[in-house]
């Protein structure tokens, strides 16, 4: 089984000489990369795009396993990876506290009319007087005032000083901007850490995005623990443990998902499965999540990316990006607002090009995955194994499916 080790190991990992050789799994599948490191059952290896695999040795051929107990301890041993967490909450305290380096020179655009307090209750949709619907409705869709959303959770976290529970709020609202707007890990970090000491409770969302700062911030041990101990059942924490390399770990919060929401649950479980290369197993969480009669009020859309995911998985498994037409191809699969339709550009047999040619998603979502996305398809020279972006799943998964229908119609 294939899992993502965490990205603080590239560092480590790119200074060491390649010695990139064909690795074959159990069932036949085969991958080039370099040996990184053992450790118990598990072995790192490092593909020629940068990725780090984490794959059961048991999944492994058996030319493969000989090869690797034939190799001297010295070398099969862990790489060490990671920051101290000394190191990682010394820096949340030295930057968190303190504004970025732009924040004199974003301009406020605040009507007069909105109510920085949070009290407002609005009869309809009201985003010039209501706090969450202005951001909706003008500062999320727009990048360019996404500094601008961060300024203004600021002054009304000063409004809100004596009503404790609008202020906690806030700061959780500062902390996720700075995580989704900015990648700002360690003053996303801070203001989440600052709430949580102040007496709340972070809710499973906020709790996975304050865990995937901690991640990126270079200690997947801290992240893991924050999971932990805030009990975070969600989507975002089941997309974090598998970039983490804790396959099982995210399953086991998917299937946790699947007690009360079990087409959701079903669905995340086999992303994360997919993801490892373990295609038999993730078909079966995506025919369970088929299989629902009776669901949440996303059950159809839940179900839609099963059977986009089948069919992605039908499609990868017969791409082979050598055997693609040079030209550019052009694919179509359902996102979270309608069709999301992609081309790809290959030529030498590469993929030179992957871009989002038409599609109907909220622009945050969309901001969040492009250009990401399509820059990873094209580093990784295929769609087999890249994962979606953080915080924009749905978006993410039809942007690879329609790059993978694209490619599978330019095949010869």
């Amino acid at each position: 089984m294939i899992a993502r080790i965490p990205a603080v190991c590239l560092a480590v990992a790119a200074i060491l000489p390649a010695h990139a050789r064909t690795w074959t799994s159990s069932t036949g599948k085969t991958v080039e990369a370099e040996f990184v490191g053992m450790q118990g059952t598990t072995v790192t290896l490092r593909t020629p795009d940068g990725r780090q695999l984490g794959i059961a040795i048991g999944s492994l051929s058996a030319a493969d396993q000989d090869y690797l107990l034939a190799r001297p301890r010295a070398e099969t041993a862990a790489k060490p990876a990671g920051r101290s967490p000394t190191d990682i909450l010394a820096e949340i305290a030295r930057v968190g506290p303190t504004t970025p380096a732009w924040w004199a020179t974003v301009q406020m655009r605040t009507p007069s009319t909105l109510d920085l307090t949070g009290t407002y209750r609005p009869k309809a949709w009201e985003p010039q007087k209501a706090y969450g619907a202005y951001f909706w409705s003008i500062i999320s869709p727009n990048p360019g005032r996404w500094r601008e959303g961060i300024k203004l959770h600021t002054q009304a976290m000063e409004v809100r000083q004596k009503d404790k529970d609008a202020l906690l709020q806030c700061m959780s609202s500062l902390a996720d901007a700075y995580l989704r707007y900015e990648k700002d890990h360690a003053r996303a970090a801070h203001w989440w850490t600052r709430a949580i000491q102040m007496g709340w409770s972070p809710p499973p969302e906020p709790a996975a995005g304050l865990a995937e700062c901690f991640f990126r911030l270079g200690s997947a041990t801290m992240a893991a623990e924050t999971l932990r101990k805030h009990g975070s059942v969600c989507g975002a924490a089941v997309k974090l443990l598998a970039e983490m390399g804790d396959t099982d770990g995210a399953i086991r919060i998917a299937e946790q998902m699947a007690q009360s929401t079990p087409e959701a649950g079903h669905v995340y479980a086999g992303n994360v499965c997919r993801l490892a290369g373990d295609l038999a197993r993730a078909a079966g969480y995506y025919e369970k999540a088929l299989a629902v009669k009776h669901g949440g009020r996303r059950l159809a859309q839940y179900q839609q990316r099963a059977r986009d995911a089948l069919q992605a998985m039908e499609l990868y498994d017969k791409l082979d990006v050598s055997r693609v037409r040079d030209g550019t191809h052009q694919g179509s699969c359902a996102g979270y607002r309608g069709p999301v339709e992609v081309q790809v550009r290959v030529a030498a047999g590469r993929i030179a090009e992957a871009r989002v040619s038409r599609h109907r998603e909220d622009e945050y979502f969309f901001h969040l995955t492009v250009p990401e996305l399509p820059d990873r398809i094209v580093k990784a020279n295929t769609v087999k194994g890249v994962d979606t972006v953080t915080g924009a799943t749905v978006t993410g998964e039809a942007i690879l499916n329609a790059a993978a229908q694209a490619l599978r119609s330019g095949m010869n």
